[in-house]
């Protein structure tokens, strides 16, 4: 009798390398319509306009982009694109 095949799991969709906060900075620039260089990355979420429906869009594109599943209150806990990005060098 043939051993059975091994089973292998699916390889992993390739994802970015985590992004730096000025890479993140240009994702919501897009989310926000502006220039990604009026954007200062110590500037806290709230104060750059990011509302509910803001953050949600922006942390979908984070998430397809570098394959992660942040959710959007992570903003709340993480309140400038500085702090965002090291969050999430460490998940």
């Amino acid at each position: 009798m043939a051993a059975p095949a091994p089973v292998v799991a699916p390889a992993a969709p390739p994802c970015r390398p985590l992004p730096s906060a000025d890479e993140l900075r240009e994702e919501l620039a897009q989310v926000l319509a502006c220039d990604p260089w009026d954007l200062d990355p110590r500037t806290p979420f709230s104060d750059l306009g990011v509302d509910a429906r803001a953050g949600a869009e922006f942390m979908t594109a984070v998430n397809r982009l570098y394959g992660l599943r942040e959710r959007a209150v992570v903003l709340h806990d993480h309140p400038d694109l500085t702090a965002l990005a090291a969050h999430l060098a460490t998940a």
